[in-house]
């Protein structure tokens, strides 16, 4: 039986109120049980495993991670690729990566990102105010955008699950960022378009000069170089007969 929105909310809140409850789950003075919960997303061989974290107050629009997660898998059957598989996604109050260049080390907070290691999506709650108007493309954090984000980060689980071999994050971030984008309302993509005045990749510009530049130009470089191909790319890095990004670093 398919639990309703009504359901899932008050299981949520059951497990919130036993984890402050039980002092086993203590740690450090902090409450950081992963609860789980099991919930199909897309057909009975989708279990799609949602981890929350209770370290404090995380508001979860599962409607819409439920939806990020469904336009995911859409992205990929659109280029023949129909298989389900088991995701961990796990909501913080705020998820880091670690980022070095040379000497330099530094952890950068970020809105979510996937860790291949652990098949884990970690995504940054939506109660937290610092995710406003914090994205690549100067939009505002609507509902609707956190539902891109949702995608962008299941579209790096579901091409490593999809490839033969594991997926370099270039070329990961090129399909991600295609799927993503391709979410947004065909008028938002053309006024971005317009507003940063970007052209299609030529492919031997794909690289990780530009995407640690300026993320939000790589991503509508991407979407644009993808719809162009009609997905030819996505699909060579998939089959493995591309598994390095045509452009080196330093771009000299």
């Amino acid at each position: 039986m398919r639990k309703s929105k009504f359901t899932l909310h008050y299981t949520v809140m059951l497990l919130q109120i036993i984890c402050l409850l039980s002092p086993a789950f203590a740690i450090a003075g902090q409450f950081n049980l992963l609860h789980t919960i099991n919930e199909g997303i897309s057909g009975k061989s989708c279990d799609v495993t949602l981890k929350y974290c209770v370290e404090q107050k995380c508001k979860i629009p599962f409607r819409k991670v439920r939806s990020g997660i469904q336009s995911a898998y859409a992205f990929f059957g659109k280029l023949g690729y129909t298989e389900k598989f088991p995701v961990t996604i796990v909501f913080k109050p705020e998820v880091n990566v670690d980022w070095s260049s040379g000497d330099d080390k530094k952890s950068i907070r970020v809105l979510g990102k996937y860790d291949e290691e652990e098949k884990t999506i970690y995504l940054t709650c939506w109660r937290d105010k610092w995710i406003s108007g914090r994205n690549d493309f100067d939009l505002d954090m609507t509902y609707e955008f956190y539902r891109t984000i949702v995608a962008h980060e299941m579209i790096h689980f579901l091409a490593n699950r999809f490839s033969k071999s594991r997926v370099n994050s270039i070329l990961s971030e090129y399909i991600a960022y295609s799927g993503q984008i391709e979410l947004l309302p065909e008028e938002t993509v053309r006024l971005l378009v317009e507003k940063y005045k970007v052209q299609p990749f030529e492919e031997s510009e794909i690289g990780e000069y530009l995407f640690v530049m300026d993320p939000g130009v790589f991503g509508l470089k991407s979407y644009l170089h993808y719809k162009n191909s009609k997905g030819l790319l996505v699909k060579q890095i998939l089959d493995g007969s591309v598994m390095e990004p045509p452009n080196s670093w330093p771009p000299y």
